[in-house]
């Protein structure tokens, strides 16, 4: 049989390097959606921290209104557990006991620092106001929403990477973030 006489062959399919260059592409593909997907801890701890600020509010506004004028709610304590690990905690005022009723909370990593202090405890730290940083810290939250002034800090306790500031501001008792530095 000639050349001429063979019936002509279709191509189909892929070469072995077609394949190997898709592969390839997907690999790197695969691996910045895992790189963007992993979060800085940091970032999540801080989002705990203000979803738990949020939750206070929203326990202190749905106990309703009280005899006593504006009597404080919900609180939320900072407690240093020592070893480099923290703890942030939401409590509810009972009035029929008249005492703070646990509710849950949030323990982070060891790494990580949690800190609070109200708006108005500073200290001069070399040319800038550093605020005083005490445990355990406990700031309230009231039926009208408000809450008293406070300002949480969120870092690694290497002080590498990000540090984060949410800022509870007396009349709303909304937390805002800031990312810093």
């Amino acid at each position: 049989m000639t050349r001429a006489a063979l019936p002509a062959r279709r191509d189909a399919g892929f070469t072995l390097t077609e394949l190997m260059a898709v592969v390839a592409v997907i690999s790197v593909l695969g691996g910045l959606a895992v790189v963007a997907i992993k979060d800085d801890p940091v970032k999540e701890a801080s989002r705990k921290v203000a979803t738990l600020v949020q939750e206070a509010r929203r326990v202190a506004v749905a106990g309703g209104p009280t005899g006593v004028a504006e009597t404080a709610r919900a609180s939320i304590f900072v407690d240093d557990l020592g070893g480099s690990q923290y703890r942030v905690s939401l409590y509810r005022y009972d009035e029929a006991t008249l005492t703070w009723a646990y509710l849950h909370s949030v323990t982070f990593r060891p790494g990580i620092e949690v800190s609070a202090s109200s708006n108005v405890d500073f200290t001069l730290d070399g040319n800038r106001l550093a605020p005083i940083l005490a445990y355990p810290t406990q700031r309230k939250f009231y039926p009208s929403g408000s809450a008293e002034s406070m300002t949480l800090y969120v870092r690694r306790a290497d002080d590498r990477g990000d540090h984060v500031r949410i800022a509870v501001y007396p009349t709303s008792g909304i937390p805002e973030t800031f990312l810093e530095w």
